[in-house]
C-alpha cells in the first residue's frame, strides 16, 4: 500500500527574514534626532569638547538632510568618520574617569548611529541607547532640575518611540508628544507606590566618581595653600537642620571633620589611630541636636559641630573617636544623612603620655627663626596664655589675610612668619601649632568648615566648600583641649561675617564658577532671593526624595507598627494591585468613538442638507458612497461636486499614499466646492429636479 505524501509549505521564518525592512518616515527621523539632542545636552560637561563639536555637526547635518536642505553625507565621508571617532574615543576615555568615559562612549555611538539612520530597526536601537543615557545623566546630577529634565527627556524619547509606528506621517505631529506625556502620567501612581514601599537594596557593584574626590574640600594632609584653593569652589559640602530651627551663633559654627597630628616639616598629616569615644554626660542647656545631609566625598570621615557627644545614622555604623571626629565604616560615595548632638564649648579629656608625646613630635631641623622665637618664650617662662597673646599681637600688627598668599619655600614657617606675612587660615594655624609644640605644649591641627548660610524659607544651614577652615587645638593642663583660631587675630571678620560677603569682590573667590549666582547676585537682591528659594526647594528634594531611604524604615514602622514579611508583601502588592486595577479600568473604559478627520465633514454635510429635508440625513450603517449617490439622485445638480469630493475623500481615508487631511489641499478644495454647490439650490430641497433639467 502506497503511503500518501505531504508537501510542507516553506517556513514563514525565512519569509519574515527576507521581508524588506520598514523605512523611517521623515517625522520619525526628526523625533529621533530631537531625542538625541535632549539626552546628550546634560552630558556636555562630561565629554571632551571635540566630541561635542563632532556629534553636534552630525546631528545638524541629520536635521538638514531630513528636511531636504542638504544631501546626505557621501559614503566615503561616513566611512572616514567612523575610524576617526573610534580612535578619538579610545584616546579621550583613557584620560577620563570611568563615568565620564562611559558617557563619552555612549554619545559617540549614538552620533555614529545617525550616519545610518534609515530603518525602523535603527530607530529602536537609538531609543534603547537614549533610555540608558537618561539613566546615566543621574549619575552626574541628582538635583530637582535634573529630575524634571529627565522626565522631559523621557517624554521626548517615548514620543520618538511612538513615531516609529507612524509610517504614514510626513509632518511632525505634536500630538505624539501629548500621547507620550500621557503614558508617563499614567506610570506616576505605580512609581509612587514602588518608591514608598519597595525595600532599598544595596547595589551589587558601584563606581566611584573622581569628581566627588576633587570637590570634597578636605584631604588627609594640609600644606600651605591647600585650603585657600578651596575658595575657588562653590559646590555644596553639606546641609544641616537644627531642632527647633535654632542654629548656633556664627562664631560658634565650627564644623569638625579631621585632625592632623603629624608634621613632616612641610605638611600636617592625619596618621594617628584614634579610638572610639564613650558618650559623656552634658549640660542639657548647652547642646544642639541637628541632622546633616553630607554630599559624597569618597572619604570615610564626616563633619560634626564642635564638640560632638553622640552621632547616629539610620543606615551604616558611625564611630565617634576620642579626637571628636566622626567616621563611617566605608567611604561616602552617595549622599549620606545622619544626626548628632554637640556642645559648643571646649571638651574635657585626659591626655595619655603616649598621646602627649605624639602631639609634641616635630622634625629635629628646619625653621631656625621660629625655633629661636619659641625658645625665647620658654626662656622668659611665659604661660600658655601669654605665649598665645604674644603670637596674636604679632599677627595683628603686620600680617595680611588673603586668598592668594603665594608659594612658600622649604622653611615655610619661617618664610611666612618673618618674610611674606601673607596667608590664609592654614598658614596661621600651621605656624601657631608649630610654635606651640616647640614651646612644649601638645597641639594638633583641625580641619573642617567655619560658618554656613542660614536659609529662612526651609530653616536649614548650607555650608559650601569655600567655607573650609583650619584651626588649632592646644592642650591646657587646667581645662583640657582648648580651641585656638589664629584667624581671629588677623581677620576677625572672617568668623563674624559670611564668607561670600567678605571675599565676594576677590578675583580668586569661586574662580572655578565665574557665572555662579553667588557672584552675580551678590548685589542684586531679587536674584539672591530667587537663589535662596530654589535652594530651599532643592533641600526638600534632597531630604525627602533622595534621602528617603534613610527614613523608609521609620515611615513603614509608623504606618504598620512592627514589620514582618507578610506585612511587607501586603503593603507592596495591595496598593500596587489597586493602582494597576485603576489604570486598567481607565484604559478599557467606554469612550466616545473617535472619528477620522474626514468623517466630521460627512457629518457636517448630513446636518446641512437635513435642515431642509430630514429624509436627506445620513442613515445608520449607510456608506459615504451610497449616501452621496442618494443625494445626487435627489438633486442631480450636486452630482459632479459630490463625486469629485467623494473620490478625494476615499483616497484620503483609505489610501496609505496620501497625507493627513489638514495637509491635502485638493481635498479641502473639493470639499469647499461641494458645500458651496449644495448651499446654492437649497430652495429646491424637497422638490427633486428632473433629470432632463
Amino acid at each position: 500500500m502506497k503511503l500518501p505524501t505531504f508537501q510542507f509549505k516553506k517556513s514563514t521564518v525565512a519569509e519574515a527574514t527576507n521581508k524588506p525592512e520598514v523605512l523611517l518616515a521623515r517625522s520619525s527621523k526628526l523625533w529621533l534626532l530631537t531625542m538625541l539632542v535632549a539626552v546628550c545636552l546634560p552630558q556636555i560637561r562630561e565629554i571632551p569638547l571635540w566630541l561635542t563639536i563632532v556629534v553636534g555637526a552630525l546631528l545638524a547635518w541629520g536635521f538638514a538632510s531630513t528636511l531636504k536642505v542638504r544631501k546626505p553625507l557621501a559614503r566615503w565621508v561616513r566611512w572616514s568618520v567612523v575610524p576617526l571617532m573610534s580612535v578619538g574615543v579610545l584616546v579621550s576615555a583613557s584620560g577620563l574617569e570611568s563615568l565620564a568615559g562611559l558617557a563619552t562612549l555612549l554619545i559617540a555611538g549614538a552620533g555614529l548611529k545617525v550616519l545610518e539612520l534609515r530603518t525602523r530597526r535603527d530607530g529602536w536601537v537609538l531609543v534603547l541607547v537614549s533610555l540608558f543615557m537618561v539613566a546615566v545623566n543621574f549619575l552626574f546630577d541628582q538635583s530637582i532640575v535634573a529630575a524634571l529634565y529627565g522626565f522631559f527627556s523621557l517624554a521626548i524619547t517615548f514620543a520618538a518611540l511612538i513615531s516609529l509606528n507612524e509610517v504614514q506621517a510626513k509632518q511632525v505631529n505634536f500630538g505624539t508628544l501629548k500621547r507620550s506625556a500621557t503614558i508617563l502620567a499614567q506610570s506616576v501612581p505605580v512609581m509612587v507606590v514602588l518608591f514608598l514601599v519597595f525595600p532599598r537594596i544595596e547595589p551589587l557593584w558601584s563606581v566611584k566618581s573622581e569628581r566627588a574626590v576633587a570637590k570634597t574640600g578636605l584631604s588627609n594632609e594640609v600644606d600651605p595653600g591647600s585650603v585657600a584653593n578651596l575658595t575657588r569652589n562653590d559646590s555644596v559640602a553639606f546641609r544641616a537642620s537644627f531642632t527647633d530651627d535654632a542654629p548656633p551663633e556664627r562664631s560658634q559654627r565650627y564644623w569638625r571633620a579631621i585632625t592632623y597630628d603629624f608634621y613632616d616639616g612641610r605638611s600636617w598629616l592625619n596618621v594617628g589611630k584614634n579610638v572610639g569615644l564613650e558618650a559623656s554626660a552634658i549640660d542639657t542647656d548647652t547642646y544642639y541636636d541637628y541632622e546633616i545631609i553630607m554630599e559624597p566625598t569618597a572619604r570615610p570621615w564626616l563633619v560634626a559641630l564642635d564638640y560632638p557627644q553622640s552621632v547616629r545614622a539610620a543606615r551604616g555604623t558611625l564611630t565617634l573617636k576620642n579626637d571628636f571626629t566622626v567616621t563611617a565604616g566605608k567611604p561616602i560615595l552617595d549622599r549620606f544623612s545622619y544626626s548628632g548632638r554637640s556642645v559648643v564649648r571646649e571638651a574635657t579629656q585626659e591626655l595619655s603620655l603616649q598621646d602627649r608625646e605624639r602631639f609634641l613630635r616635630l622634625p629635629p631641623y628646619g625653621n631656625p627663626q621660629a625655633r629661636a622665637l619659641a625658645a625665647s618664650w620658654v626662656e622668659q617662662q611665659l604661660s600658655l596664655t601669654e605665649k598665645i597673646d604674644a603670637l596674636y599681637r604679632r599677627f595683628n600688627q603686620s600680617f595680611e589675610y588673603t586668598l592668594s598668599p603665594g608659594r612658600l619655600g622649604r622653611n615655610s614657617v619661617d618664610q611666612f612668619l618673618f618674610e611674606t606675612q601673607r596667608g590664609f587660615c592654614e598658614h596661621f594655624a600651621s605656624s601657631t601649632a608649630y610654635l606651640l609644640r616647640l614651646a612644649g605644649h601638645p597641639t594638633r591641627l583641625v580641619g573642617g568648615y567655619q560658618g554656613g548660610e542660614w536659609n529662612p524659607y526651609e530653616k536649614y544651614m548650607l555650608v559650601r566648600q569655600y567655607e573650609a577652615h583650619a584651626w588649632v587645638e592646644v592642650w591646657d593642663e587646667n581645662t583640657g583641649w582648648r580651641r585656638l583660631d589664629p584667624t581671629t587675630a588677623v581677620a576677625p571678620e572672617r568668623i563674624q561675617l559670611p564668607f561670600d560677603e567678605l571675599f565676594g569682590s576677590s578675583d580668586d573667590f569661586i574662580a572655578e564658577s565665574p557665572l555662579s549666582v553667588l557672584r552675580l547676585g551678590k548685589n542684586i537682591e531679587w536674584l539672591n532671593e530667587v537663589r535662596l528659594r530654589y535652594e530651599a526647594v532643592n533641600y526638600s528634594w534632597h531630604r525627602w526624595i533622595l534621602g528617603y531611604h534613610n527614613q523608609q524604615v521609620d515611615f513603614l514602622h509608623d504606618l504598620m507598627g512592627s514589620l514582618s514579611t507578610l506585612k511587607l508583601l501586603l503593603v507592596i502588592f495591595v496598593p500596587g494591585s489597586l493602582v494597576t486595577g485603576g489604570l486598567i479600568w481607565w484604559l478599557l473604559r467606554a469612550r466616545p468613538r473617535r472619528y477620522h478627520a474626514v468623517d466630521a465633514d460627512v457629518q457636517y454635510l448630513s446636518r446641512l442638507v437635513s435642515r431642509a429635508d430630514s429624509s436627506l440625513a445620513r442613515e445608520q450603517g449607510e456608506t459615504v458612497r451610497t449616501y452621496c449617490w442618494r443625494l445626487a439622485k435627489h438633486q442631480p445638480y450636486w452630482e459632479e461636486s459630490l463625486m469629485q469630493w467623494l473620490n478625494n475623500l476615499e483616497q484620503l481615508r483609505y489610501s496609505p499614499a496620501r497625507g493627513q487631511p489638514e495637509g491635502d489641499a485638493s481635498y479641502h478644495a473639493s470639499f469647499k466646492n461641494m458645500i458651496k454647490t449644495v448651499k446654492k439650490p437649497t430652495r429646491l430641497l424637497g422638490k427633486p429636479a428632473r433629470a432632463s433639467a
